[in-house]
Order: C-alpha cells, then structure tokens, then sequence
C-alpha cells in the first residue's frame, strides 16, 4: 500500500560460543576498568540524581572521536531493581593501541557497548569488540529473552568486521542478565554488511524462544546491490527466514524490525525497510518497507514511499498497538520526503508514517517544519509516554548538513498513538550536529510511572571534537534526565 500525503538460500555462519566474553562487566572483578571509563561519575552524582533527576551529566571529558549514541535502546530491568535499564553504541571507539591492520584510519574503529543503569545511571557492562574496524556498536536493540532466563538479551552489530570475509559483518547476542556470549553470527557474502542494523524479531516459529532479524543492505547474492534480511533462531541459531530485494540498489535490510503480531495468527511478525538510495549516482525509487509473516515468511504488506528519492523505509519500527484494534502496527520513516509535489527538489523535510497492522491503510503521515530536518532519519515506539492508555511513538529530526547551512541541531518529537499529535519536541543544544540520529524507548527509567525516551546525538561536539553524546529524556516532560557524554 502506497504512503499517502494527506493524511538465494546463503546463510549466516552461527556460533554458539563458550570462549571468553568480550567484554569487562562492571562488578568486583573489573572495578579497574570501571573506575576508568566512569572517572568523574562520583558516589555524590547518585545522591544528585535522586535530588534533582532532570539535569545530571555524567562521564564528561573522554577524548573525542568515539560517536557514542549512534545506536541507542532501552533494555528493560536487567538487575532486578525496579529501575529500566538502557545501552548506547560507540562504533567508532578506538582499540586499545589504536592501530590497524592496513594503514587505514578506519580501522582503528572497533567500537564498544555501554550498558547503564536506569536507577543511578551507572555503567553495568562494557562490550568491547572482539575485532579490529568492525564498527561494534554501529547498530543495537533488545533482542527479547533469547535464552529463556527472564531478562531481555543484547543485540550488536559490527557491519565492518572481516573476521570471516572483507566487510562481510558479524552480529552478536549478549546475555542481559549476565553478559555471556549467546551467539556470533557472521555475514556469509563480502561486502554484505551484515549488522548494519539488528533487532529482536520476537518468537516467530512459536518455540518459545525469541528470535533476532539482521539487516544486510549491500548483499548481492539476489541482484547487486538489493540487500537481505536474515531472520534467526534464538533456540539454536539457525536461519529461518531469508528476504531479499526485488531489484539492484535496493538495499534491503538497512532497516529491521520485529513488528510484532501483525496479523493476529499468535505468530510474531518483520518489518524490513528498502530505502532504494542510488543507483548509478542518481535517486532511485521512493523506498519501501515490506511487512513478513513470522509463521512462513509471506508478505503481508508492501508499504511505498510517494516520490524517488525520498528514501521511505530508512528507518522502521513495530509491535506496538497504536490504534488498540488488537492488531500490531507499522512507523516507517522517509528522511527526504518533499513537503510538496516536486520530486527531488532536494527540500528534505522528511516524514513518518504509520501504519495499520490490520489492513496496511495509513493512519497517520507526520512532517519535518524545515527543509533539511530529514525527520524520519530514525522512528521508534515508545510505549505509553503520556498514560493515556494509547502506545505513542518518536522520530528523529537529524539534520545534518543538508540543505540547512547554519548546522541546525536537529530535534527529536514524541508523538501520540491517539491522534498524532506531537507531546513533546525536543531540539538539540548548540553544539549538537544530529541529534535524533538515533532513538529508542527507555521504558521507565526514572520510575514515575511513564515511559521515558532515549536519544543519540553522535556528532554531539565535546570541547572542540566530535564525540557525541546520549540524552535520556523524561516521558512525563520532556527534560533530560541525564546526559552521557563519552
């Protein structure tokens, strides 16, 4: 179903390790390293926090370059204190020499995973990626409860690691209670990129465990270019579905989702966005997003952007009932959507639309105020944000340099499930450069009762440096709750 203005049998390898973590856990054994990365995060900041919740700023004064935000999600409660939990990627961390195997500054970029805590905003865990260049930490999401033990579990990607082939990508799932590694699946084709955006896809085949879908945009096994999204067991790792692009370009899996039960068959569903970005240097397609049954891997829906050129599908999410009509529902977003109907006069306003599970119909299409604001660069639901009794959803405002040339900061605007309307717009501060790149809901961090929002701002400037930065926002009023800079 069309957006509407007014309103080949390849799998990933699998592992199921038992070497060691690759990560250092915050608990007694690594204090060390805890003391290191959380330096100024003094005892007197959790007194603080409980004193004055809506400005705190923590781990300020890390050397720039890391880009910590560029993937956010909120990770329920994983220490049993009430408080919901949440992780942040840092894709461009540096190993620890800070070297390379080719001379190529890119591949100092390892990346690692923060988790923190919701209570007091401590770090729990630390991942750190177990391969140079491997941009660990580029995309991450709560994977569900993989190994059936009551905490929802961690999903990484490193779409740039070459462990198995050149850039072919690996994904990671990470125990949420303890930090064991679950599984390690790579990217079978070279160039795939595999990870380049990862999420929980629920229990599609009914076993009673929950299931993960990996995005791999640049797989050509289909056509060059098209992309695939895998869909794996989380029981045992192996492949269930395989979804491919209908033509060159097409990208497919830039964007995942476990979409929740879409059709109502008690089978969870995806929802794999297809932005069709470039071919042969010029836009292609306005991108769509295509709605699979988790019980065959059928189509139930094809969603399509308006325009070439507007990217629908760049971000996508799902699960969340929005209309209550007991059917799970669709956000896509189209970071360069025009306002207007002249396609590709490049104005980039952007959009976000969302989606009846039941029939495909839009319910609502949402807009960027400015030219430039790429809104829909990233969607996410966010639970019931304003306890109405209706899920509401977010959308990032990134604006990067565009069309605008006063480097705005971009902005971040928490919708309403009931009728759209924007509860809250959050702008970025003067020296943010893309805040909203990345957005999640946090569950309720703060423990007052609504459902609270976290946002990236990875080009988030730090004395001078491009570092970034993670802002988690109250759901009940929209101010910080606290900051975290590298």
């Amino acid at each position: 179903m069309q957006a509407s203005r007014q309103d080949l049998n390849t799998a990933p390898g699998v592992t199921a390790p038992s070497p060691p973590n690759p990560f250092a856990r915050a608990g007694s054994a690594s204090r060390p390293i805890l003391t290191l990365l959380c330096g100024l995060l003094l005892l007197s900041l959790a007194r603080e926090v409980l004193a004055n919740p809506a400005t705190l700023q923590v781990n300020k004064g890390y050397s720039g370059g890391k880009r910590i935000g560029a993937a956010v999600c909120g990770l329920g409660d994983l220490n049993g204190d009430g408080y919901d939990d949440f992780a942040v990627g840092l894709p461009y961390e540096h190993g620890e020499d800070g070297g390379g195997p080719d001379g190529d500054p890119g591949t100092r970029w390892e990346g690692r995973v923060r988790v923190y805590s919701g209570a007091d905003f401590a770090l729990l865990m630390e991942l750190k990626s177990p391969a140079k260049a491997a941009r660990f930490g580029h995309s991450i999401n709560s994977a569900g409860d993989v190994n059936m033990d009551g905490y929802l579990d961690l999903i990484v990607g490193a779409p740039y690691d070459s462990s198995s082939v050149k850039r072919g990508g690996r994904a990671f799932v990470f125990s949420g209670q303890e930090g064991a590694l679950l599984y390690e699946f790579s990217g079978p084709e070279e160039g795939e990129l595999f990870g380049t955006c990862v999420d929980g896809a629920g229990d599609v085949d009914g076993d009673g465990y929950d299931d993960v879908i990996i995005g791999a945009p640049l797989n050509s096994l289909a056509h060059q270019g098209s992309g695939r999204a895998y869909v794996l067991s989380g029981k045992t790792g192996a492949s269930l579905h395989l979804f491919d692009g209908d033509a060159v370009g097409d990208r497919m899996g830039f964007s995942v989702a476990g979409a929740g039960d879409v059709d109502n068959d008690g089978y969870d569903d995806l929802i794999v966005g297809v932005p069709q970005p470039i071919r042969s240097g010029s836009f292609v397609g306005a991108g769509y997003a295509r709605v699979y049954s988790g019980l065959d891997g059928s189509t139930l829906h094809t969603l399509t952007g308006i325009d070439g050129g507007d990217q629908f599908g760049c971000s996508v999410d799902g699960g969340d009932d929005l209309d209550l009509d007991g059917y799970c529902d669709l956000i896509v977003g189209a970071k360069l959507e025009d306002i207007d109907a002249n396609a590709l006069n490049g104005d980039g306003f952007g959009s976000v639309r969302v989606f009846s599970g039941l029939d495909g119909s839009q319910i609502f299409g949402l807009f960027g105020t400015s030219a430039g604001d790429l809104l829909g660069h990233s969607v996410a639901c966010a639970g019931d944000v304003n306890m109405d009794g209706y899920p509401d959803f977010i959308a990032g405002a990134s604006q990067p340099s565009f069309t605008n040339t006063s480097n705005a900061p971009g902005y971040i605007r928490v919708y309403s499930g009931l009728n759209g309307s924007s509860l809250h717009s959050v702008p970025g501060n003067s020296a943010s450069l893309a805040f909203g790149w990345a957005v999640g809901g946090a569950g309720d961090v703060n423990g007052d009762g609504y459902c609270d929002v976290i946002v990236g701002d990875p080009l988030y400037l730090n004395n001078g440096a491009v570092g970034g930065r993670v802002r988690v926002l109250s759901g009940a009023s929209g101010t910080s709750l606290v900051l975290i800079d590298q």
